[in-house]
């Protein structure tokens, strides 16, 4: 009787443990941040795309702008804004120790928009020296008039302006680029939807 007595408090140390141990586990899963490599695909010479934008979160796009890239000199990417009679630089992207790196004007030095290895709260960056960045999301579902993007890595930036602090949203997939860009630097309130793409 001692002896199927000790054997049944065995076995249920041995249930209780386990149980506490997958529970443990489960836990220690739940708060591992979630890491994303994210090498860049899209940036070829002659990859092409079509924005539309759009302001104070209107449904209609007021006008519409294609982009494409035209040079690649050391991982050195300029892009222009094209019609069928002229072009003009709109921004750079730079791949520095295969960190994206982008800025939106000839005059100011680039900054760092996406590292290569990526978690949902990594922040990095500082006010006054390119801004500071945070990702709120390495899967996010984005709907553009391009149609529904899987994915989708989402990308706050603040940084200081002429009229204080304002603040940006970047929501890039890594094999096609920018899907949806979103800022209040200027008023009035502008966001930049992806309308197609052509990337060869």
């Amino acid at each position: 009787m001692n002896w199927l007595y000790a054997t049944n408090k065995l076995f249920l140390i041995v249930m209780v443990l386990s149980v506490l141990f997958v529970s443990c586990n489960k836990d220690e899963d739940i708060t591992k941040p979630k890491i994303c490599d994210t090498p860049i695909t899209f940036l070829k010479v002659g990859a092409e795309w079509e924005y539309g934008h759009y302001f104070n979160h209107s449904d209609s796009f007021s006008y519409s702008i294609k982009e494409r890239i035209v040079s690649d000199t050391s991982n050195y990417y300029n892009v222009v804004w094209f019609t069928e009679t002229q072009e003009h630089y709109s921004h750079s992207y730079q791949i520095i120790e295969n960190d994206l790196w982008y800025r939106d004007s000839e005059w100011i030095p680039f900054f760092k928009l996406l590292p290569q290895n990526i978690y949902v709260g990594l922040k990095w960056g500082e006010l006054f020296s390119g801004g500071q960045f945070e990702i709120l999301s390495i899967n996010e579902t984005v709907n553009v008039p391009a149609g529904t993007f899987y994915g989708c890595i989402k990308i706050k930036r603040n940084d200081y302006g002429p009229w204080g602090i304002y603040t940006e949203y970047h929501l890039i997939h890594k094999d096609i680029g920018h899907i949806l860009f979103e800022t209040n630097y200027h008023l009035p309130h502008t966001i930049k939807k992806l309308h197609s793409t052509n990337l060869q």
